[in-house]
């Protein structure tokens, strides 16, 4: 296997083995929630992605939210990640101060 696949698993396998359809994994391409590698025609997801899918699945299939919620809420999500990432550097700031 090419070096560059390392990090990758076929769309094909990973689907089988989830059971999610491929359909979805191309949907949420399409609205740039996740990347597809495309090597030598065969179409690849990023290893590291693949929590992400199956919690945007679960979403999708449990609570019935579509494709453009699923964009929305992981957009609210990453907004939050950035705002707990912020809020922290600015605790340890004030502790710095606290110090002194």
């Amino acid at each position: 296997m090419n070096m560059e696949l390392n990090n990758l698993i076929l769309i094909e396998q990973f689907c089988g083995y989830y059971n999610i359809p491929s359909n979805f994994i191309k949907s949420l391409e399409e609205i740039e929630l996740i990347d597809i590698v495309t090597s030598e025609e065969l179409e690849y997801v990023k290893i590291s992605n693949i929590d992400e899918i199956e919690k945007m699945f679960r979403l999708h299939c449990e609570l019935n939210i579509n494709i453009e919620g699923l964009a929305a809420i992981q957009n609210l999500l990453n907004q939050i990640a950035f705002l707990n990432e912020e809020n922290s550097k600015l605790k340890n700031k004030l502790d710095v101060f606290r110090i002194v």
